[in-house]
């Protein structure tokens, strides 16, 4: 009787599908979008999900064979995935201790999980829009200056995605969501500088 009465009060988790559905409803802004994850917003389940940016890894080796970043297209394949591997190493190391820190310092400790889970699923709307985006540039469709304005956009809309996951997720005010994703942009940048100086490769510091 009593394993019958725990097992109807649990709360039930989150399917694949809801968090799917979740993680687009977040790509375009919407707010319900985080409710699949509300109801796994503990550790086990954060770090469950590492394997969504650790699968997703060979799909950015790939994109930049075929598309190098902007500075990196003269250089060789050994140096774009020198580059490209301690920045998402780093990134992802640098950027999950900027999590923590924002929600130490606002006393959101108890929602870190909750946003780590969520960021990791965002691997998957972020690489399905991208992927098309970044065939169009590998392939010649248009100019690369043309394609890499197109790569810029989904770049900074991917800050305010950044910014409305941070939003829901910590349930802090837009202000201080939009600076979350302004710093972690910007921290991802001179990660980027970084590289780009640890394997000799010159930095562009505009245009």
């Amino acid at each position: 009787m009593a394993g019958t009465e725990k097992s109807a009060t649990a709360p039930a988790g989150a399917t694949v599908k809801q968090k799917i559905i979740g993680t687009f409803e977040l790509f375009f802004l919407f707010g319900r979008g985080i409710k699949p994850f509300e109801k796994e917003g503990t550790k086990a389940h954060a770090l469950r999900s590492i394997w969504l940016p650790v699968a997703a890894t060979p799909l950015a080796f790939y994109s930049a064979y075929l598309h190098p970043a902007q500075g990196l297209e003269k250089e060789p394949y050994s140096t774009v995935a020198s580059v490209l591997a301690g920045h998402m190493l780093l990134t992802f190391i640098i950027g999950t201790g900027l999590g923590y820190l924002f929600c130490w310092a606002f006393d959101r400790r108890e929602r870190f999980w909750l946003w780590f889970h969520t960021a990791n699923w965002m691997t998957v709307p972020n690489a399905v829009i991208a992927i098309p985006v970044v065939a169009l540039a590998a392939f010649g469709h248009h100019e690369r200056e043309v394609m890499d304005r197109a790569l810029s956009v989904v770049l900074y809309y991917g800050v305010i995605v950044n910014a409305c996951v941070a939003f829901r997720a910590f349930k802090v005010d837009w202000t201080l969501a939009g600076f979350f994703a302004c710093m972690s942009i910007y921290v991802a940048q001179q990660i980027w500088n970084l590289m780009f100086w640890l394997n000799d490769v010159p930095i562009r510091w505009w245009g």
